[in-house]
C-alpha cells in the first residue's frame, strides 16, 4: 500500500505553508500516474474534476528535522521512495531557469529545506515519519 506526506517547517506563516503545501501537491500529482481520481458529472451536469485518491496529511516540524529525514534518505536510500523538496532557492527563484541555476551551484549546506513530499510504501513513510504530528497552525 502506498502513501503521500507532506512536512512542512512549522514555522512559516499560515500562507507560506498553504503555498509550500500546494507547490509539493502539483509536483506529486504530475509524477503519480493514477493518483487523482476520474471526473465526476453530478446529476444537474455539472462536472468535479478528479481529485487524489490517496489521503496527504500535512505534518509539521523543525526544518532542521526534514533536513534530518533527507539526510536519512539520502545515506540509506529506500528503494522507490519519490521525494520532492521546497527548499530556500524555490522561495527565492523568480523563474524556472533562475532555480535551476541556484540549484546547480548549491551545495547541501547552502540548502534550507522549508518542505518535503514524500511518496513510497505506508512502512517507508511511517519510518521516515514517525512521531510527526499533523501541523496546527490555527
Amino acid at each position: 500500500m502506498e502513501k503521500c506526506v507532506l512536512i512542512i517547517d512549522e514555522q512559516l506563516s499560515v500562507g507560506e505553508i498553504a503555498n509550500v503545501s500546494a507547490v509539493l501537491s502539483v509536483s506529486v500529482g504530475s509524477k503519480i500516474k493514477g493518483l487523482v481520481g476520474v471526473d465526476i458529472q453530478d446529476k444537474n451536469g455539472f462536472l468535479h474534476q478528479g481529485l487524489t485518491q490517496l489521503p496527504i496529511p500535512v505534518l509539521g516540524t523543525s526544518n532542521n528535522r526534514i533536513t534530518e529525514i533527507i539526510d536519512t534518505i539520502k545515506t540509506d536510500p529506500l528503494a522507490g521512495i519519490l521525494v520532492f523538496d521546497f527548499n530556500n532557492y524555490s522561495k527565492q527563484a523568480r523563474t524556472y531557469d533562475e532555480y535551476i541555476s541556484l540549484i546547480e551551484s548549491a551545495s547541501d549546506e547552502d540548502i534550507k529545506y522549508l518542505g518535503i513530499a514524500l511518496y513510497g510504501t505506508k512502512k517507508q513513510i511511517n519510518r521516515l515519519t514517525s512521531g510527526l504530528k499533523l501541523i496546527n497552525k490555527l
